[in-house]
């Protein structure tokens, strides 16, 4: 009995492990915009950079700027996972920019493609400005996508294996992602703010801490049951 117990408890945590990966790679970033902030800092800012800045401020007294942004979705919202990202960052190396559909932005409406056209060339012209660091950070990403990758089979094998403490490596690398999204969040919430406009916010889904308890429960599981069953085979 206690055999056949080892073995569904080995089964079971291995598929718990690959369930915590597919979460860990399809649950989904956000992206956040209100479209008319957005636009009207845009008309601004063009404005101001083509040097009719009494222009810009004479249409917003009008009305007329009101007017136009009234057609325009008050929000809208993208989201994209830690697999399209890496898919991202591969179109990035051999294209060098995105396009609106590449980064999944809204088109359904005009006034849609019209903040959607803008996005992207805002995001492509930051990208431009700091392209090595891009670049860096691509190269980055994809280590630790492997690395993700790799430490989770690790963890399988070693489970099939019944080996102890098989879960450690899935346990550190699911926390760290946890922890690194947090932080990456943050930080494109800060570089969407410099080089578009602070009505920009990015964050990310309840599922990665949903998958980081799964793969800490599977764990102490597997230990508990492999430490018992190793003591019945003394």
């Amino acid at each position: 009995m206690k055999k056949i117990t080892y073995l569904v408890t080995k089964i079971v945590v291995s598929l718990a492990f690959a369930f915590s990966l597919l979460l860990l790679l399809t649950s989904s970033i956000n992206m956040k915009s209100n479209n008319r902030l957005y636009a009207k800092q845009l008309i601004t800012n063009v404005a101001n950079d083509a040097g009719f800045g009494n222009l810009s401020s004479l249409f917003a007294s009008s009305g007329l700027e009101d007017e136009m942004l009234s057609y325009l979705p008050k929000k809208s919202e993208v989201s994209i996972t830690p697999l399209e990202v890496y898919n991202l960052s591969s179109t990035y190396k051999k294209q060098g920019k995105f396009s609106s559909k590449d980064l999944k932005l809204p088109s359904k409406t005009s006034g849609e493609k019209f903040i959607s056209k803008y996005i992207t060339v805002g995001i492509n012209a930051g990208l431009k400005r700091n392209n090595e660091d891009v670049k860096n950070a691509l190269n980055l990403y994809q280590l630790v996508y492997y690395a993700l990758l790799l430490c989770f089979a690790i963890s399988i094998i070693l489970v099939l294996l019944g080996k102890r403490f098989a879960g450690i490596t899935a346990v550190l690398s699911s926390a760290g992602m946890l922890v690194g999204l947090l932080f990456a969040s943050e930080k494109a919430t800060t570089i969407l703010d410099e080089i578009l406009y602070s009505g920009m916010k990015v964050t990310i889904s309840p599922n990665f801490l949903t998958a980081v308890i799964v793969v800490v429960i599977a764990s102490i599981v597997w230990e508990v049951v492999c430490h018992n069953y190793r003591k019945t085979q003394r």
